[in-house]
């Protein structure tokens, strides 16, 4: 970052008074929050300035992933706003809070960069100091919101009785399509995943996890997912069949009964589905899933990175804690929430029988 003053030049060129490492290649956006600059980096970082220098302050899902994001490749840096990760307006600060509309695509292929990356609306705090993915795009009436967009657009903060903000973006399918979004009141679906959750001994077993959350309203609902083991996350692109029933040619070998898949972009974006039953004939694979997902003629592009179904549902019924069992006997455990409607959750807890506290 190099700090000129407006208006001075030298041999019809600006002069730069000063320069700052930012320990990344391009800049993505830049803003003001009382009198201080902000910065986000290619690498995935908002950095401050302190006065002597920049230095990161927040992290993006891809800070320590190792691979660029689409748009700004070295030596193929894109020329038009809409194709670079974040437009030039589009990042605002509100309150409290700066907004921003970022495209988190990886430059290998459609997907975001990881499993963990969503494109869509961020939102960092000053004062709690989070980075969080607020807002994701919801292109059709089936989809919770595509992780991957095809280009990012300007963003508007409106805060009225009808929207907290406008943004645009372009849907990540076949044919693309520029797109304005605003909030809705329809009803969210989101999830967050632990951390790897590690025993105290290695013949521990997780005896149970706990929720804790407000009762939840009629048609709410929390599922959970675990997994003991990790392998590299599976991609590939579904043609339903039917609503439960897909097919695909793409590489699905390490891919079990039960794994949960997640679309990333395409029909029903955002939603998700545990596999039932996998099935392959010469090169393409028959796959059933236990939710209504598709239909017929519909194309998602998925991922699968092994998490398993808990069986039982944590519903109205059961009020204000859900207790769930049996994961076996393994040195790590991680779990992954997936809510649907407008819930308070209040806590998570996971107990081993290696010890007696939780």
């Amino acid at each position: 970052m190099y700090e000129i003053y407006t208006g001075e030049v030298l041999d019809s060129s600006s002069v730069y008074r000063q320069a700052y490492p930012i320990n990344a290649q391009a800049v993505l956006a830049i803003w003001m929050k009382n009198n201080r600059p902000y910065i986000v980096t290619d690498k995935g970082e908002i950095q401050e300035f302190n006065g002597a220098g920049f230095s990161p302050i927040a992290y993006f899902p891809i800070r320590f992933d190792g691979k660029t994001l689409s748009g700004v490749q070295s030596g193929n840096i894109q020329g038009a706003n809409r194709s670079r990760p974040i437009h030039p307006r589009g990042v605002k600060v509100h309150e409290d809070s700066v907004y921003i509309n970022i495209n988190l695509e990886s430059e290998q292929n459609d997907y975001t960069v990881n499993s963990k990356a969503h494109s869509g609306v961020w939102e960092y705090n000053y004062v709690t100091g989070q980075l969080t993915h607020r807002f994701a795009f919801a292109h059709t009436d089936e989809s919770f919101g595509s992780s991957s967009s095809a280009f990012a657009y300007p963003l508007l903060i409106v805060d009225n009785q009808y929207t907290f903000l406008m943004a645009g973006a372009a849907n990540q399918t076949a044919t693309t399509t520029d797109n304005v979004f605003m909030t809705t009141s329809a009803t969210p679906q989101g999830y967050f995943v632990t951390k790897e959750i590690q025993t105290g001994t290695v013949e521990a077993a997780y005896e149970s996890i706990y929720h804790k959350a407000k009762t939840m309203a009629d048609g709410e609902s929390i599922v959970s997912q675990y997994r003991t083991s990790k392998r590299d996350t599976v991609y590939g692109t579904l043609n339903w069949i039917d609503e439960t029933t897909a097919t695909t040619t793409d590489d699905f070998a390490t891919v079990q009964d039960g794994e949960l898949i997640r679309v990333s972009h395409g029909y029903a974006g955002g939603d998700y589905a545990n596999i039932t039953s996998i099935t392959k004939s010469t090169n393409t694979y028959t796959i059933k899933v236990d939710r209504s997902i598709g239909a017929t003629g519909e194309t998602s592009y998925v991922f699968s990175d092994n998490f398993l179904r808990v069986a039982d549902t944590y519903t109205q019924e059961d009020g204000e804690v859900k207790r769930h069992g049996g994961f076996g006997t393994n040195p790590w455990c991680q779990f992954m929430v997936i809510m649907k409607g407008d819930i308070e959750y209040r806590q998570f807890i996971s107990k081993d029988n290696s010890k007696k506290e939780l």
